[in-house]
This record gives C-alpha cells, sequence and structure tokens, in this order.
C-alpha cells in the first residue's frame, strides 16, 4: 500500500518538474526574441542616437524620439509636395499653348543632376509670379542655377531655368510665391 502514494508524490513532482523546465525554456525563448527585437531596433537607429546610452529603456527612448522626428519630417515634406504640386504644372509640349496658359504658370521637368523650371507669363504680364522670387526660392531649397533662357512665343514670355542640386543642407519648408490669402503661407 506504500508504493501507490509514493507513485503519486514520484509522478507530482515529476509534473511538477516538467512545468518548471516548459517555463524555463519559455523564458529563455522570450528572452532570446526581445535580445533579438532589440538589436534589430538599434539597427535602425542612427549610432550617434545610442552611443552613450546602455539600457533597454533608454534605446527605446531614443526610438520614440527617432520616429517621431522622421514623422514630423514626413509631415513637412508632404505639406511641400502638396504645395508644389498645387504650385506646379507639370507635363511637357504644353508650354507653347497660351489657351492653356492665359496667366502666369511654372512647368518643372527633370533634367541630369536638377531640374529644368519653364515659367509662362501669358500675354507678357509677370503678374504675381516674379522671376527674382522662383530665383530665390530655389537658391534657398539648396539647387544651383547653371543656365538661364529667356524666349517670346507668340503673346507668352517664357523663361527657363536649368539648375542643379547642390550638397546636402537643410530644407526650408515651402515658401509660396506671390500673394497669397492663406495665413500659413
Amino acid at each position: 500500500m506504500d508504493t501507490a502514494p509514493d507513485n503519486i508524490k514520484t509522478r507530482d513532482i515529476s509534473k511538477e518538474n516538467d512545468r518548471k523546465i516548459i517555463r524555463r525554456d519559455l523564458e529563455r525563448k522570450r528572452r532570446q526574441e526581445m535580445a533579438a527585437s532589440l538589436d534589430s531596433l538599434r539597427s535602425h537607429l542612427p549610432p550617434e542616437m545610442i552611443k552613450g546610452k546602455r539600457s533597454i529603456l533608454d534605446h527605446v527612448t531614443v526610438a520614440v524620439d527617432y520616429i517621431t522626428c522622421k514623422q514630423k519630417n514626413l509631415k513637412e515634406l508632404s505639406l511641400k509636395r502638396d504645395e508644389l504640386k498645387r504650385l506646379t504644372l507639370v507635363g511637357s509640349g504644353n508650354i507653347g499653348s497660351s489657351s492653356q496658359c492665359t496667366r502666369s504658370c511654372i512647368t518643372v521637368l527633370p533634367f541630369l543632376g536638377g531640374v529644368s523650371i519653364v515659367l509662362n507669363y501669358g500675354g507678357l504680364d509677370e503678374g504675381d509670379l516674379q522671376l527674382s522670387k522662383v530665383v530665390e526660392l530655389l537658391l534657398e531649397e539648396g539647387l544651383n542655377i547653371i543656365s538661364y533662357l529667356s524666349t517670346k512665343v507668340g503673346d507668352n514670355l517664357l523663361h527657363t531655368i536649368y539648375s542643379e542640386v547642390l550638397a546636402t543642407k537643410k530644407r526650408s519648408p515651402v515658401k509660396r510665391i506671390g500673394r497669397s490669402k492663406e495665413p500659413w503661407a
């Protein structure tokens, strides 16, 4: 009769040991996955941001700050892109048509290492769009003007500016050329 309770105790101890082993293995696996995730996180952060930071909390905080900064930059670039889309007329072959550009319009075309910008003054009137403002904006945006051409086609005055990108510099937010009623421009 003594053997039955001993077998039960042995089985209970064996089950308890099995649970401990399983729990230990799961914890080891979880720690390995966390270490791999942290390594992956660190690999996506610029080294100068995590230099001198040793704790996991510091790395996560730096990652949050980095992501917030990138989201802010993305929003600024999206606003800039939307404003440039609104200000420019992208296309080719439409420049000489006075029916499409009765007022001032801009065409931006890709050019080797930069852009070609065509300002079309319909009816020879500069209106809200001044060449000096466009040149100022190009220089502020880090573009170097390499050549300029002015042509009269019918009643239209075309100014073509060829520019290339200078060495990287911090870009400023989009500035509206000409008059604007929007408070943010």
